[in-house]
């Protein structure tokens, strides 16, 4: 034996290959006296080739692929991307109008860098709301 096929198969593969017998029997592919006659034989494979002769002639499972967050980013920092980029635009808003027309920022008398705090802490009390919640 060459290659895989000769290589020594652990528990976790024989339980991988007892999976798919279970799905194959589940969908009508084996018998009941055919999964339990290969049922035992994965159990009893020692090497990789045995465990590959057991699913032969079964079709290969689906491939899961795991979805990529846009742009390679995990949500959290998307969001704290988004955060930042809406309070830099509000703020700059804010900036203009207040200081257009001579006026303090909402004519509540707040200073230009205690408008850019509120926004600030709305946005982190966001993130931190939801990491709490596990919504990451």
């Amino acid at each position: 034996m060459t290659g895989r096929a000769g290589w020594r198969a652990s528990d976790a593969d024989r339980e991988q290959v007892a999976e798919r017998l279970r799905v194959a029997a589940t969908e009508g592919r084996l018998e009941a006296e055919e999964f339990e006659e290969r049922l035992a034989t994965t159990f009893s494979a020692r090497t990789y080739g045995e465990l590959d002769r057991v699913v032969a002639d079964l079709p290969a499972p689906p491939v899961v692929r795991r979805r990529e967050p846009a742009f390679g980013l995990r949500p959290g920092v998307a969001v704290a991307i988004a955060v930042v980029l809406v309070f830099v635009l509000l703020s700059s808003i804010s900036a203009a109008v207040g200081h257009g027309h001579g006026e303090h920022h909402g004519g509540f008398g707040i200073s230009g860098s205690a408008v850019w705090l509120i926004w600030l802490a709305i946005g982190w009390r966001y993130l931190l709301h939801r990491r709490g919640r596990g919504l990451r």
